[in-house]
């Protein structure tokens, strides 16, 4: 029996995006774990995402459906632009024909990529990190009260503040001993997330948080996952 193909990834910063390189091979026993790892790159909300074709054996098949998903992900929450960099003219010309194109750059160079992503949207953003207990909720609603009020969006505090009650609330239930808590605000859109030291998949969302969100959503991160919501901004 044939085990999987390998496939690792390389990762680092270029100014403020990230670049991914996949080295190996995209076929059905690895493309999850690449869609895994884009996700998990992509959770840490760098100013874009830039994935490097040039040491990855891509099949038609498998590489347009991949990349195409993951930039739906990734469009939805952190909503961060996406760019692929495809050297070989023979994939880039596969990449090309479909829908790709419509939604993010297929780029011959990294440098290209790079300056197509280069100025992305001004983002607002404040972290902070809690230990997980009966006051991390408070603690949460106090950090996103400041951040909504010093960026003068008073209209959407009640909804964040409902939301990251239960998204915190979630997290603690689960038995995360810390959480990182993160409000961003970029365009018309405020997205609230918790990342939690808790792996696995989690208990579906509670009501509120999908009547007062735009999307919502859980994504793996390293040694745990992030629940998130965005909420439009009038």
């Amino acid at each position: 029996m044939t085990g999987p193909s390998p496939l690792r990834l390389i990762t680092w910063s270029r100014r403020h995006l990230a670049v991914v390189q996949p080295m190996g091979r995209l076929d059905l026993s690895t493309h999850h774990r690449l869609l895994d790892g884009l996700l998990k790159v992509a959770a840490e909300e760098p100013g874009a995402l830039v994935v490097n074709l040039a040491r990855l054996e891509v099949g038609p098949a498998h590489g347009v459906g991949l990349f195409y998903r993951v930039w739906q992900r990734v469009n939805e929450w952190p909503g961060i632009p996406m760019a692929l960099v495809a050297p070989e003219p023979e994939l880039r010309e596969v990449l090309l024909r479909g829908v790709l194109p419509k939604v993010m750059p297929v780029c011959a160079t990294l440098a290209e990529a790079v300056r197509v992503c280069r100025a992305p949207p001004a983002v607002r953003q404040r972290e902070v990190h809690l230990p997980g207990g009966d006051i991390s909720a408070l603690r949460a609603r106090l950090f996103v009260t400041d951040a909504c009020l010093d960026w003068g969006w008073h209209e959407v505090l009640g909804d964040a503040l409902l939301i990251v009650d239960e998204l915190v609330a979630g997290a603690v239930a689960e038995g995360s001993p810390e959480v990182w808590v993160r409000v961003r605000l970029r365009e018309n859109r405020l997205s609230l997330s918790v990342r939690d030291r808790v792996p696995g998949t989690t208990p579906p969302a509670p009501p509120a948080v999908g009547q007062l969100a735009l999307s919502h959503g859980r994504t793996p991160s390293a040694g745990g996952k992030i629940c998130w919501a965005v909420l439009g901004l009038a």
